[in-house]
C-alpha cells in the first residue's frame, strides 16, 4: 500500500466551527509524538474518542466539532490515519494478511 503524506478528505456535509465553514479535513502522516498521544487516549477512552483526538492533533480543529463529523467522512479519515499505525518503519509497506 502506498501511503501518501498528506490526503485532503471533502467532507460529505461542512462542519461549522468558530473559525467558520470548514469544507475539508487536511491530514498528513501523524508525529510519533501524535501517536504516542494517540495510544495513550485509546487505552483511556476507546478507539472513537482517541481518533477525533488523533484528526483533532493533525488539523487543528477542536474536538467538540470534529464530534459532528459524518461516519463516512470519520473513516475515512480513521483508515488514512490507521495506516500509519500497521506500515513497516523500513518500508512504509503494510504487512500482508494472507
Amino acid at each position: 500500500m502506498d501511503l501518501k503524506d498528506e490526503l485532503t478528505i471533502a467532507l460529505r456535509k461542512p462542519l461549522v466551527t468558530a473559525k467558520g465553514e470548514v469544507q475539508s479535513l487536511a491530514l498528513r502522516e501523524p508525529t510519533a509524538g501524535e501517536l504516542d498521544k494517540f495510544t495513550r487516549a485509546i487505552a483511556r477512552d476507546g478507539g472513537v474518542s482517541a481518533t477525533l483526538l488523533l484528526i483533532n492533533l493533525i488539523t487543528g480543529i477542536d474536538k467538540p466539532f470534529l464530534e459532528k463529523l459524518g461516519a463516512r467522512d470519520f473513516n475515512a479519515a480513521s483508515e488514512y490515519l490507521g495506516a500509519f499505525m500497521n506500515a513497516s518503519p523500513e518500508t512504509g509497506e503494510t504487512p500482508s494478511q494472507t
